[in-house]
C-alpha cells in the first residue's frame, strides 16, 4: 500500500509492526523530515490554521508543503485538523478563545474559558451534536480525509481528555479543591468525560479512515493509534492520581490498538512506574521541560533504560545525527525510535545508512 507523498509507506508499516513485536528489520524506526530546498523551505500549515483560513485553503497549503518536502526513513506525512489543544473541553461546552496576531509567521494560540459554575447544573457532561466547535472540526476532518485519501494520513487528535478536559471546563485551581473536598462529585464528572472519550475518538478514527490507512500521533499503527496523556495530573499526589486519573488512562490505552504515553515535564515522572505497569501502553514520550536545565537527550539514558527494561518503546525526538549515533550504542535498537533533525537530505540518508550498517 502506497501513499502519494510516501511511496515506501508499506516498508515503514512493516518496521512498525516489527517494533511492536520486539523485533527489528534493518534499523530502528527513524523519522526525518527535510525540505527539498533547504534555502527556501515550504513550511507546513500552522496549528489551527483551518479555523482562520478554512479547510480547503489549508489543504492546498498542506499539499504544497508535501510536494516540497522529503519524508525520509519512516517519516509519514499527515495533517491534524484541530481547533486548539483544549478542543475536547470545547466539544463538551467550554469556550475557546483565539489569538492569531502575527499569523501565519507566528504560532497562533487558543485557550479554554471555563463555563462550569456548579457541576450539578452541568451534568451530564457529553458532546452535543449541535456544538459549533464539534461541527466545525468534523467538517474539517471529513474534507481533509477526502483530500488526503491515498496521499497522506490524517493524524490522530491531541485530545487533552480525562482530567485535562475537566480543567478546560472548570479551571485548574477550582478543580483541585473540588477533588479534595467533593470527591464523589468529581468521580461523576470524570466518568462522564471518560465516556465522552469514546464518542469523540470513534468519530475521529471513522472519518480519518484509520481502519484503512492506520493512524499516527507520536507512533504509527494499524487502526486506532494515539498518545494518551493527562498533563494536569502533575498537580496531583500519587494517591490522587491513582484514584482519579489512572483508571481513565488504562481505559484509553485499552481502547486504542497502539498507544504512547506523554510525560510532560519532571513533575509527571513520579507516575512513571504506574504508567509502565499498564500493559497496553506501547511507548513512552518524555518532554523534560525547562525545569531540568534543558539537558540534551543523551543525558537521559538512565530514564530510557528504565522504560526499555519495562518492555516499552522509547521515543526520542529532536535529536541530532551525532546524538542518535551516541544513543544507538547504549539503547536497544528494537525498543526505540528517533525523530531526527538534519540540515539536508544527504545528512539524513547518511544516518539511515549508518543505522542499517550498525544495527
Amino acid at each position: 500500500m502506497e501513499l502519494l507523498y510516501k511511496p515506501d509507506f508499506e516498508k515503514t508499516q512493516q518496521r512498525w509492526e516489527a517494533l511492536y513485536a520486539g523485533e527489528i528489520i534493518d534499523r530502528p524506526i527513524c523519522n526525518i523530515v527535510v525540505p527539498k530546498d533547504p534555502a527556501h523551505p515550504v513550511k507546513p500549515p500552522q496549528y489551527m490554521s483551518f479555523v482562520h483560513d478554512g479547510i480547503d485553503s489549508v489543504m492546498d497549503w498542506f499539499e504544497n508543503y508535501c510536494e516540497n518536502t522529503w519524508f525520509l526513513g519512516d517519516a509519514i506525512p499527515g495533517y491534524r485538523p484541530e481547533p486548539g489543544c483544549d478542543m475536547f473541553g470545547a466539544f463538551l461546552g467550554a469556550k475557546l478563545e483565539y489569538n492569531f496576531e502575527g499569523y501565519p509567521e507566528r504560532w497562533p494560540d487558543a485557550w479554554a474559558v471555563p463555563v462550569v459554575d456548579d457541576w450539578n447544573d452541568f451534568f451530564p457532561i457529553r458532546v452535543q451534536e449541535d456544538n459549533p466547535v464539534w461541527q466545525q472540526t468534523l467538517h474539517a476532518l471529513a474534507v481533509a480525509a477526502d483530500r488526503m485519501d491515498g496521499k497522506a494520513l490524517i493524524y490522530s487528535p491531541d485530545l487533552h481528555s480525562n482530567i485535562d478536559a475537566l480543567v478546560a471546563l472548570r479551571g485548574s485551581t477550582t478543580l483541585l479543591y473540588e477533588i479534595l473536598d467533593q470527591p464523589e462529585l468529581m468521580h461523576r464528572a470524570m466518568n462522564d468525560v471518560r465516556n465522552a472519550f469514546f464518542t469523540i475518538s470513534d468519530k475521529f478514527f471513522e472519518l480519518a479512515r484509520a481502519e484503512k490507512w492506520g493512524s499516527l500521533r507520536g507512533i504509527y499503527g494499524q487502526n486506532r493509534t494515539n498518545i494518551v496523556a493527562a498533563d494536569c495530573a502533575a498537580l496531583l499526589s500519587p494517591a490522587l492520581f491513582r484514584e482519579f486519573v489512572l483508571p481513565a488512562i488504562v481505559e484509553e490505552a485499552e481502547y486504542l490498538d497502539h498507544s504512547m504515553f506523554h510525560i510532560d515535564g519532571p513533575d509527571m515522572v513520579k507516575f512513571l512506574d504506574d504508567i509502565l505497569a499498564i500493559k497496553k501502553i506501547d511507548a513512552i514520550n518524555y518532554v523534560p521541560g525547562v525545569q531540568t536545565g534543558n539537558k540534551r537527550f543523551a543525558e537521559w539514558t538512565d530514564f530510557f533504560h528504565k522504560v526499555q527494561a519495562a518492555g516499552k518503546i522509547m521515543e526520542i525526538y529532536a535529536v541530532t545525527v551525532d546524538e542518535v549515533k551516541q544513543l544507538h550504542k547504549v539503547l536497544k535498537p528494537d525498543q526505540v525510535y528517533y525523530n531526527v533533525q538534519v540540515s539536508d537530505r544527504a545528512e539524513g540518508e547518511g544516518l539511515l545508512k549508518w543505522l542499517t550498517k550498525n544495527s
